[in-house]
């Protein structure tokens, strides 16, 4: 994910004055609600009910997007269930893609 927010930021002519990287998002948490700074998130990260003193800003005009894949063993039996949700996947890909 750091390269794709630097990535973010360098083509809006911003550079992030980076002091401290995190890769457990509830470290990265406490650390905003310590008041340590600020931290770009996945949006599924956000708890709306949580009592928390942390404010989510999100990104105006074209936010960051990422790419994921369904990862399985190479020969692992995939039941049926699996392949409906594996082909369920694809077909929104696909549509959304447009």
């Amino acid at each position: 994910m750091t390269q794709q927010v630097e990535e973010y930021c360098f083509n809006r002519d911003f550079v992030p004055k980076v002091l401290f990287q995190a890769s457990q998002i509830a470290t990265i948490k406490q650390l905003i609600e310590l008041q340590y700074g600020v931290s770009i998130l996945p949006r599924i990260t956000i708890d709306e009910n949580a009592d928390s003193c942390i404010r989510y800003v999100r990104f105006e005009g074209t936010a960051p997007s990422r790419d994921i894949v369904m990862a399985v063993g190479k020969d692992r039996y995939l039941s049926p269930a699996a392949e409906c949700f594996a082909s369920t996947i694809r077909n929104e890909y696909q549509r959304q893609a447009g």
